[in-house]
């Protein structure tokens, strides 16, 4: 889902004009998947959430300092080397034209998906505030937390990528602090959030501009639990190995699409010998699976190869 997001032409249902851009079938197309990614990273903040509290009967400085320290080696040491490397890479192919500097490539990082891995461990520090005020003021404060979410219009998407991770994570602390998990939902319930979320996302595509940025984080918040729920459903179906397989390497994958794998794969559907219109629906269909063929690739290569560097590069995973 990632990888398609950072395929796709920015077209946006927020902007009316959109549609005299492209043919409506092109752009439907690109929107419908487009959105259906949006949800990845804010479902990724909420699992990550929900996890780092997992098994925590009373949190102490111990317990926090032990955490830190296993991100370290998880999140920080993956960040500085990718976004060297990103630097290494954008400096050979001219693609960087800023700075060498400390806010060029890590607070904005130069490998620009890593976006989320420093939010990550900003939420990480300051996770002891989230967990303390999840255990003192209930669900409830999460209920509240999300509903003023969805109904509190954002000015602009810089104040929106703000609170998304801090809302995202807070409420994954929160339901796994008061054990709350898709088990305990009834099966109605767990429909009713997906058709919902279906609802939404036809809204989104049809009636874009203002509709669209109203109804947005709604479509988020449903679009998350959505993204749960299927998955759970997934993972209770399947064998525990094969969900092992497909999700082998989607870290070293996250962090490299980027850095070549996207551009070989668009350059080689670039010279499909059809029209311009079919070659773009083509690009943006079969490019992100390409991509992640090409970083698979490269992944069991450095398994085999090196696999103390690769282990480095994924935080040991």
């Amino acid at each position: 889902m990632v990888i398609f997001l950072h395929i796709s032409p920015v077209v946006s249902t927020f902007d009316n004009s959109y549609s005299a851009i492209k043919p409506n079938s092109y752009l439907y197309i690109n929107m419908l998947i487009n959105k259906i990614a949006t949800c990845a990273v804010p479902t990724f903040f909420f699992i990550s959430g929900y996890l780092l509290i997992t098994n925590i009967q009373n949190l102490s400085l111990a317990v926090y300092l032990s955490k830190l320290k296993k991100r370290f080696t998880t999140l920080f040491i993956p960040y500085i080397i990718w976004n060297l490397l990103a630097v290494i890479y954008l400096y050979f192919t001219n693609q960087f034209n800023k700075p060498f500097t400390f806010n060029n490539i890590f607070l904005s990082p130069a490998n620009f998906p890593l976006w989320f891995l420093r939010d990550l461990m900003i939420m990480t520090l300051a996770f002891p505030a989230f967990y303390y005020v999840a255990k003192l003021l209930g669900k409830y404060m999460t209920i509240l937390s999300v509903a003023l979410f969805i109904i509190i219009p954002m000015p602009n998407m810089t104040v929106k990528y703000i609170f998304l991770p801090i809302i995202f994570f807070y409420t994954g602390i929160s339901a796994s602090l008061h054990n709350i998990n898709l088990n305990s939902c009834h099966n109605y319930l767990k429909l009713l959030i997906v058709l919902s979320c279906l609802f939404c996302l036809y809204i989104e595509i049809i009636f874009n501009g203002e509709i669209a940025w109203s109804i947005d984080n709604l479509f988020l918040v449903l679009g998350v639990f959505s993204f749960l729920i299927i998955g759970h459903l997934f993972v209770s179906n399947h064998n525990w190995q094969y969900i092992k397989t497909l999700s082998l390497g989607s870290f070293f994958i996250y962090c490299s699409h980027k850095l070549g794998p996207t551009y070989i794969s668009k350059t080689i559907l670039y010279k499909l010998p059809i029209s311009p219109y079919y070659k773009e629906i083509a690009i943006f269909l079969l490019a992100p699976f390409l991509t992640y063929s090409i970083c698979l690739l490269i992944y069991h290569l450095g398994k085999k190869y090196s696999p103390s560097f690769i282990k480095l590069l994924t935080g040991g995973k």
